[in-house]
């Protein structure tokens, strides 16, 4: 079984005609409903931790984000966590929990550079992809990673090298 914990971002967004801007509008549950492949990867349980946008993540956020990983992580039918966020500073979060969880299970943080108003919404895709890393086997022992357009990235160096492309991250300097 794994765990996916939301915590919003990009993923959670639409555009808001109000306020002319995306804004973190969906939950879980509706980002999971666009994912019906999910079923056939692992069994999930799903915790709505926060719907921010990624430039409200703060340090204290992402300490309570560490304690609740590092609860899920210690149940035994856990296999792996999958955590959504922001991709603003989603490797900021990859990097502190490189840090302070010493998982032998893995840990996946997964985001989307397009809201699902725009055409080619990419979160179900990295959704799923995120799911089946943390699901497999052979991802155990890596410590965090970040799956982002069909790339699967070590958390303690990942890096978001566009701001807008869907291959966004990389890890330019270790390959």
């Amino acid at each position: 079984m794994i765990a996916l914990l939301f915590t919003g971002g990009t993923i959670s967004m639409k555009f808001d005609a109000a306020t002319g801007a995306a804004m973190p509008a969906l939950t879980a549950r509706d980002i999971l409903d666009q994912v019906p492949a999910l079923e056939s990867v692992a069994d999930v349980e799903v915790e709505e931790f926060s719907r921010l946008p990624g430039p409200h993540v703060t340090p204290d956020h992402m300490w309570r984000l560490a304690r609740r990983a590092a609860a899920w992580l210690a149940r035994p039918d856990v296999d792996g966590l999958v955590i959504t966020h922001g991709t603003d500073t989603i490797e900021e979060t990859a990097f502190f929990l490189h840090l302070v969880l010493t998982p032998d299970k893995p840990v996946v943080l997964v985001g989307s550079m397009r809201t699902i108003s725009d055409p080619s919404w990419d979160g179900p895709a990295n959704l799923l992809a995120a799911a089946r890393v943390a699901a497999a086997p052979a991802s155990r022992g890596y410590g965090v990673l970040v799956v982002m357009d069909e790339q699967i990235l070590p958390g303690r160096e990942v890096r978001k090298v566009h701001t807008e492309a869907s291959s966004a991250f990389a890890t330019p300097e270790f390959g």
